[in-house]
Parts: structure tokens; sequence; C-alpha cells
């Protein structure tokens, strides 16, 4: 008799751990425990973590892939870039700038402003110019004037 309450006593043991040891699975597998957002960033091409998480305020936010958030508009590009020829032109007073002017914006940020204009040299000899200016997100970067043959 005394054997037979012993083993009920290990078999309720064995029973009380077995509950717990399944009660701690269950919830450790059903425990959502990751954050809510990585703790360190991932692109596309990243090797290391091929995930990406994007929450709905990132995809609001340009700034999320990199891309500033100002970009010079056209009209403004064209006058910084006008500006820029004609300090660089020889004689400044002479430069005549064409009607059609091309602006690009690229998906980067960057502005592009090509303009043609017509400028005299130091001799007075009208010639043919054009000027290229690069922009980023909040400055000119990169400008030149150069000759032309039309």
């Amino acid at each position: 008799m005394a054997n037979n309450s012993q083993n009920d006593q290990d078999n309720a043991k064995i029973g009380g751990v077995l509950i717990l040891v399944l009660i701690g699975s269950m919830l450790w597998f059903c425990s959502d425990d990751r954050p809510t957002k990585p703790t360190s960033t991932s692109t596309a091409l990243s090797t290391a973590s091929p995930n990406l998480y994007l929450s709905p305020e990132d995809l609001q936010n340009p700034t999320t892939f990199g891309v500033p958030t100002y970009y010079p508009d056209k009209s403004e590009a064209r006058i910084i870039c006008r500006d820029y020829a004609k300090r660089n032109a020889m004689n400044p007073a002479t430069v005549d700038f064409d009607w059609a002017v091309p602006t690009e914006q690229m998906p980067d940020g960057r502005t592009i402003v090509k303009m043609k204009f017509t400028a005299k040299n130091s001799f007075g000899v009208p010639g043919r110019l054009a000027a290229e200016c690069t922009f980023n997100a909040t400055e000119m970067v990169d400008g030149r004037v150069f000759e032309i043959v039309d």
C-alpha cells in the first residue's frame, strides 16, 4: 500500500512537470516576441538580412529610401544656372539665352539644366556657348560652360 502511494506521488510530480513543460512550450511557440521594427536597417540588396521591413509610415516618408526631401524646382534651377553662365561668360552683358531650356529632374533628386546661348568673346565676336548645371537636393554641385557648334 505504501508502494502505491509512493507511485501516485511520483506520477503526480511527473504529471505536474509535463503540464508545466507543455504550457511553457505553448507560450513560447505562440508568443510573438519579434520587435515591431527591426533593430538594424536593411536594404533589398543586403545579403546579411534579405528581409526588408517597411511600415506604412516609412512609405509616407521619402527619406526612408535615402531620397532627399527637397528638390529645386525647374524654374529655380534655371535661374541659378543662368546666373552661373553669365558669371562665366567673357562678356556677361552680351549673353542672350535661347528660349528652350531642357531641364531634367532625376529620380535620385538631381536636377540637370542644359541651356544654349550666344555671347561675345574678348574680341567682340559672337559665339555659341552652352551651360550645363547639375543640382543635388540643396545646391548646385557641378557646372560648366563650353563652346558649341550648331
